[in-house]
């Protein structure tokens, strides 16, 4: 397994100044970056700009792990068709930029919304978005989130089940396992190989049951059991940092990196 960073989260609001900032921290080999608005989404990409940041990662010794486009695929309003077309603009530069991989939550459902409906909702556009990355040769890497309509690994196992396709993969991240009182380490066994991508995350659930993100080892995934369990899966990809909350995630992060690579050569 290699070590990534989540660019967005090393807070320079610069893409190329994200690239040069994970290159330079000790082990970090590959990058995970957002694509929905700002400056990545494929919208505001020319030609010559899609080919300028894969050459930049290129020179500086990253692999582009993945993409992240979080969109709301449960509520089947007007604007659901244009975000499963935009989530396939980012399949499309995934593949340009030599990733099959694109990551994304399910979406949250509404108060009051119903779950069936919204059910139905998820699995239609989920299958129209998923024959597009058959086409392209990409994956659409569903991460489950206690906060989110899909919160758990039976919700994947479900999902994928109803989806039927192979473009339809997981991103797993223990943390939000933890975080809403799930096992981690039970869900990447009913997972297994469906796992394409994860997140190096860490979380505690306190009292009352409110998640609380924390930086990695100071949390309650039990990172060598975590680490185990994928690799008896086949697992052997990226690893990749994300820190979204605290006063200094540039600094955390950097720290994760060191504790991830001393728990890998182990």
């Amino acid at each position: 397994m290699q070590i990534g960073v989540f660019a967005t989260n090393l807070g320079l609001g610069d893409p190329y100044a994200s690239l040069e900032r994970a290159a330079s921290i000790p082990g970090v080999r590959g990058v995970q970056v957002g694509n929905v608005g700002g400056p990545l989404d494929p919208a505001n990409l020319d030609a010559a700009a899609r080919g300028r940041f894969r050459e930049q990662a290129d020179r500086l010794g990253l692999t582009i792990a993945a993409l992240c486009g979080h969109q709301d695929f449960v509520t089947a309003d007007d604007g659901l068709q244009a975000r499963a077309a935009r989530f396939e603009a980012i399949m499309d530069l995934a593949v340009q930029w030599g990733t099959p991989i694109v990551t994304t939550e399910s979406g949250h459902l509404a108060p009051g919304a119903d779950r069936e409906r919204a059910w139905d909702t998820l699995v239609g556009v989920v299958r129209r978005i998923c024959r597009h990355g058959e086409r392209v040769g990409a994956y659409f890497a569903l991460e489950a989130s206690g906060s989110c309509f899909i919160a758990n690994a039976d919700d994947l196992g479900h999902l994928i089940d109803a989806v039927d396709s192979p473009a339809l993969r997981v991103n797993f991240d223990p943390a939000n396992f933890v975080m809403f009182g799930n096992d981690p380490i039970q869900g990447v066994r009913v997972l297994g190989r469906r796992i394409v991508h994860t997140h190096a995350k860490d979380g505690l659930r306190q009292a009352g049951g409110r998640p609380r993100e924390v930086p990695l080892g100071q949390g309650g995934v039990p990172w060598t059991e975590y680490l185990a369990a994928l690799r008896a899966t086949g697992y052997d990809g990226f690893l990749t940092i994300e820190r979204e909350t605290g006063p200094d995630p540039a600094r955390d992060i950097a720290a994760a990196a060191d504790f991830l690579a001393q728990r890998l050569r182990g």
